[in-house]
């Protein structure tokens, strides 16, 4: 699988051709309301998604942290 950087507009709904690199209109439509499936049956999910800028905040939103020192003698 590729990875493909950030691009100025990439957010969570929209659209991504990663052949040209380009953003494109909503790929999903209203991610905040629900609706019932009939004759659906199967597990009960939730879930949450939420967009970080740094590295730092990441940490935070997970809870981890890690830090790490080096002495070097000459």
């Amino acid at each position: 699988m590729e990875q493909v950087s950030f691009i100025q507009g990439m957010n969570l709904g929209l659209g991504f051709n990663s052949a040209t690199s380009s953003v494109h209109a909503p790929a999903i439509n209203d991610v905040t309301t629900t609706r019932e499936v009939l004759n659906a049956g199967g597990q009960d999910v939730t879930f949450r998604v939420e967009q970080v800028s740094s590295s730092k905040s990441l940490e935070e939103q997970l809870g981890v942290s890690a830090s790490m020192s080096i002495k070097v003698a000459a």
